[in-house]
């Protein structure tokens, strides 16, 4: 019996380190099998959601900011349509440049002379830049270039340069280039 039972000694140690080898190669095929696996994924996760909440509190205060955008459109449409300055659908060169005439016959100023330049495009109209130079009394000059802003036609004053000619009786060169607007209707 003594054969037996230290046969069966041996076999139970054998089966307990068999049992714990087995329990520990389980344990270690589930960490890296398993759980590390997993973690790294919630990892990843976690850094997805982290991103995606930065990104929806920046869309956030960009939507925050839409009504304020909203009011400036509106604003701006508003002045839109209390301006009734015209953008004709043609360069219409001639009926500028008769009125220009009849304001520079209105207001008394000198020596006019102008030149177009090209056509330049700024979507969605056309604009030609004509240079001006005149002189006149300060005056008649502020008078003027009042009248031209006042057309019904949209212009604009590109640059303006105003010289003294002489002070003591308020006489003043200028030399000015302004843009007027068409649009061709689209084909």
């Amino acid at each position: 019996m003594t054969t037996t039972l230290q046969n069966q000694i041996v076999w139970y140690t054998r089966a307990q380190v068999g049992i714990t080898c087995a329990m520990i190669l389980a344990g270690v095929a589930f960490a890296v099998g398993w759980y590390q696996p997993a973690t790294r994924q919630l990892e990843r996760l976690n850094g997805r959601i982290a991103q995606q909440r930065q990104e929806l509190e920046a869309t956030g205060r960009e939507a925050d900011a839409v009504p304020e955008l909203e009011d400036q459109v509106n604003k701006y449409k508003s002045r839109l349509s209390q301006n009734d300055k015209k953008i004709p659908k043609q360069l219409e060169f001639d009926s500028f440049i008769r009125d220009i005439n009849n304001i520079y016959q209105q207001t008394g100023v000198k020596k006019i002379d102008w030149a177009p330049s090209g056509v330049q495009k700024i979507d969605p109209v056309f604009a030609t830049p004509v240079s001006m130079k005149f002189e006149g009394d300060f005056m008649n000059v502020y008078q003027f270039l009042k009248e031209i802003e006042e057309m019904d036609r949209l212009t604009r004053v590109q640059s303006l340069e105003i010289h003294c000619q002489d002070s003591q009786f308020g006489r003043v060169d200028v030399k000015m280039v302004m843009n007027i607007y068409y649009a061709p209707e689209a084909k």
